[in-house]
């Protein structure tokens, strides 16, 4: 019960110092007070008043005009918000809420000696939630929530909020908390922050399926677009998530965010720090506004002063609010940077260029541009430049992104780090381009996110953390775990992944769900990873390619669409004990992705059988569940009595795996097998090693939930340790893993190693492991991983089946042996090892 899971041991006491992200007393909720010092929200139907000072940030006042809002949701009572200065005579408790520095409220506890700040003060987005036992003359009990500045306030508030039954998915995913007739805080001391990343937010992208037509058709008709009304809810939801950053949506037909000026005033009210993609320089959305038709004029060799003073506009118009500046310059919409030349004339370019922009920041935001905060993304071709030897300013963050498909490309070598700037990470949870889309359901694993993104923080990318979330509303999970591990990276480990999905589901519909629903997550993310919903077509786009045949055997395919078909039964069976008010939201976030994946597969796999067998029972079976998805897709745009009409569309770009496929003999092409290994070799499972040796405090770990096979092995802890290519020094420092296998004859065996589609660690680092049987000198395995470019078809089959492949060979004596696997690079991660005799096996 939510009762149950909310209650837990507390101390009382107040700490001085905590790490980042971390608390010295959870919040406790109780049905009745229990100890004197306990505060009571609501009591016998009245809720306490909540105080602040009108000087304080608006978003003090917002955030506590809508914790009243949530009391009510949960009791029926509703707590006035009051200004006031000071605490004076009152019948009743009182909940105190401010900022140091700015609240009189906060500073008069401060100074009385009633609160102690000294763990917060000085510290970002930092705050306190205290008790206190007589305040003030006249005042029996308070409940403080001081922050260490504007956003540290707000999320204490939404802390609070989340304590009392209020999941931050309230509104956007209809998560309707328990009602309540009283809410009673334990007394104590809570404390939280600095956040583990200091910048942490979403990029609303390829929003042209669901949050633009939603918005104009649904939600906000009276803009027509994306606009204030829409921003201020997505604003409200990245504070109950803790983040602090929006890069907002820039395609085109949405209006350009700063095209409505109501949209930066809506920001700042929430407190939200703007910024723009990494495409899109100064806060300027170039597809909405360089004039249509003018392309051409975007180039910074024969058109640089206009593009200057189109800059100039935009800094001046939005200096005096929080920002972070992308600098650089690609095309007009995310593509190369005009001029043409060679890679040092365009770095040259480049380098003038910041230098204008940075000329620009000092003129209005600050005379000193290193005191802005600014990035850049080494996105695509930019990375070519940026390692050609570009001068970039050492205060300016360098934002590295991933293969768009999860995978960072880069992280920065031990002298990078020693930047100023810091260090960040562009990740997508959701991508239009190649080698396919994937825009239509939440499809890439907790576990993959806490691999990538821990081994980013561990190698100094840990300033400023920004995920493509698409259009929002499919992306509700993983949006949650990135921004949970950029507050505190240290909350999950290698179990990140069902340990996440307990708590978020237990957080959306009650502890008593929670084990049940986070298994059944657990399985979608698994299939998921053999093959994303969207990747089931297994075709390409640019140029789009009609679908193709898997490659699976017919036993192969059976199991997988079992697999999908438990998924939805099971999800369909969780639903049903659902209570009403809980019944969209579970179809929202379960059912609708569970069901909806499930009949993604039997369309294209049953098709497929189909074609290959001829039976018009398959082909039926095929079509019904094509249909099938757009009945799922209608009743969740019927959800919340018609709220979110036009959000999801089932056929994001109309590209052909959302069609229904042809299911008559011979209309596709055979495809290749798909089999990497023969009916004779020995498949080795990485987790099931005899034992295991850690060299430089770092060793093979298991990461469950990572990988189409479930879970994976990598190096933990993540460190950017040299890579290893002699025998010796891969002997003396990598880490190894040992393997019995059996054996019945004496020869050459060839030993293929299956792992994750990772990129190597940094510019001198490799893609490597080594192996060797028994004492003998290992190996080294090379991966056929293709070339870092999205065009490179090696590299978009490893993405789209979330593996690459290397192998060697290695003579083996008869009778069982020991195989070793050394980590020789800390970037490698495996799901599998193969053992199969070579054709040259007997000499």
């Amino acid at each position: 019960m939510l009762k149950t899971f909310l209650l837990v041991m507390i101390s009382l006491s107040l700490a001085t110092a905590v790490p980042a992200g971390a608390s010295n007393s959870p919040l406790q909720l109780k049905n009745a007070p229990t100890d004197p010092s306990d505060f009571p929200i609501v009591a016998d139907a009245r809720a306490a008043e909540i105080l602040v000072d009108q000087a304080d940030a608006a978003v003090v006042r917002t955030a506590s005009d809508l914790f009243a809002s949530d009391v009510e949701r949960v009791t029926g009572a509703t707590p006035k918000v009051i200004d006031a200065k000071s605490l004076t005579r009152r019948e009743a408790p009182v909940i105190v809420v401010g900022t140091l520095g700015k609240s009189a409220l906060i500073d008069g506890l401060v100074a009385n000696g009633k609160l102690d700040p000294s763990s917060i003060r000085g510290r970002w987005e930092s705050y306190i939630i205290a008790t206190l036992d007589e305040p003030a003359p006249g005042v029996p009990r308070a409940l403080v929530i001081a922050g260490s500045d504007r956003r540290g306030t707000a999320y204490g508030v939404f802390d609070l909020s989340k304590a009392i039954g209020v999941s931050p998915w309230v509104w956007w995913a209809d998560v309707a908390p328990a009602h309540r007739e009283e809410l009673v805080l334990a007394a104590g001391t809570h404390i939280q922050g600095p956040p583990s990343v200091k910048y942490r937010g979403i990029f609303l992208n390829d929003e042209d399926w669901g949050l633009r037509p939603w918005a104009a058709k649904t939600f906000e008709p009276e803009t027509g677009n994306i606009g204030p009304k829409t921003y201020a809810k997505i604003c409200e939801l990245l504070l109950r998530l803790r983040a602090n950053l929006l890069w907002p949506a820039m395609h085109h037909g949405t209006t350009a965010f700063n095209l409505i000026p109501e949209n930066r005033v809506v920001a700042d009210h929430y407190a939200i720090v703007m910024g723009s993609s990494h495409a899109e320089p100064m806060l300027r959305n170039n597809v909405g506004e360089w004039p249509a038709g003018k392309e051409a004029l975007w180039n910074p060799v024969t058109n640089l002063p206009a593009i200057v003073q189109y800059w100039e506009e935009r800094v001046k118009e939005n200096a005096r609010y929080e920002n972070v500046y992308t600098i650089g310059m690609r095309g007009v919409h995310d593509s190369g940077m005009p001029g043409g030349g060679t890679t040092a004339e365009k770095r040259d370019r480049l380098e003038n260029i910041i230098k204008l922009q940075r000329a620009l920041l000092a003129k209005y935001v600050n005379p000193n541009p290193a005191l802005v905060p600014q990035i850049f993304c080494p996105y695509k071709e930019v990375l070519e430049i940026y390692q050609s030897g570009m001068h970039l300013p050492d205060d300016v963050t360098v934002v590295w992104p991933d293969d768009n498909n999860g995978y960072i490309r880069q992280l920065p070598t031990s002298q990078e780090r020693e930047r100023s700037g810091g260090h960040g990470i562009y990740y997508h949870l959701s991508y239009w381009g190649r080698p396919h889309d994937y825009l239509w359901l939440d499809s890439t694993s907790p576990a993959l996110i806490w691999h990538e993104m821990s081994k980013a923080y561990a190698l100094g990318a840990g300033h400023l953390w920004v995920a493509n979330v698409g259009d929002l509303k499919s992306i509700e999970t993983g949006m949650t775990f990135f921004l949970d591990l950029a507050w505190n990276i240290d909350r999950y480990g290698p179990d990140a992944q069902r340990a996440f999905l307990r708590d978020f589901y237990a957080d959306q519909f009650g502890a008593e769900h929670a084990d049940e629903i986070a298994a059944l997550r657990d399985e979608y993310y698994r299939l998921c990873a053999i093959r994303r919903p969207e990747h089931m077509g297994f075709n390409r786009v640019y140029p789009n390619t009609p679908v193709q045949n898997s490659g699976w055997s017919p036993e192969e395919s059976s199991q997988f669409l079992e697999r999908w078909r438990d998924v939805a039964q099971r999800a369909k069976s969780i639903g049903a004990k659902m209570p009403a008010r809980l019944r969209d939201a579970y179809f929202e976030l379960v059912e609708y992705p569970a069901c909806g994946g499930a009949a993604m597969a039997e369309k294209l796999l049953l098709a497929e059988r189909a074609r290959e067998t001829g039976s018009q029972e398959l082909a039926k079976q095929a079509e019904s569940a094509f249909e099938r998805i757009h009945t799922l897709t209608a009743e969740y745009n019927t959800a919340g009595h018609g709220k979110w009409h036009d959000i999801m569309s089932d056929r994001p770009r109309r590209l052909p795996v959302f069609g229904m496929p042809p299911t008559q003999p011979g209309s596709v092409p055979a495809a290749p097998s798909q089999s990497t290994s023969s009916p004779a070799a020995i498949h080795l499972d990485p987790a099931n090693f005899l034992r295991r040796e850690d060299r430089d405090s770092a060793g093979w770990r298991v990461i469950e939930g990572l990988g189409p096979r479930g879970h994976a092995l990598a190096v933990l802890p993540q460190r950017d340790t040299p890579t290893r290519r002699s025998a010796n020094d891969i002997v003396k420092h990598c880490p190894v893993a040992e393997y019995a296998v059996k054996n019945d004859n004496e020869g050459v065996v060839t030993i293929t190693i299956e792992a994750l589609p990772t990129h190597r660690l940094t510019p001198v680092h490799d893609t490597i492991v080594a192996v060797s049987i028994g004492d003998g000198d290992p190996g080294v395995v090379h991966f056929d991983e293709g070339v870092d470019d999205e065009y490179d078809a090696t590299w978009q089959r490893n993405v789209l089946r979330g593996a690459m492949f290397g192998a060697t060979k290695l003579r083996v004596p008869k009778g069982p042996y020991t195989l070793k696997v050394w980590a020789a690079d800390p970037a490698v991660v495996i799901q599998r090892i193969t053992v199969e005799p070579s054709a040259d096996s007997g000499s």
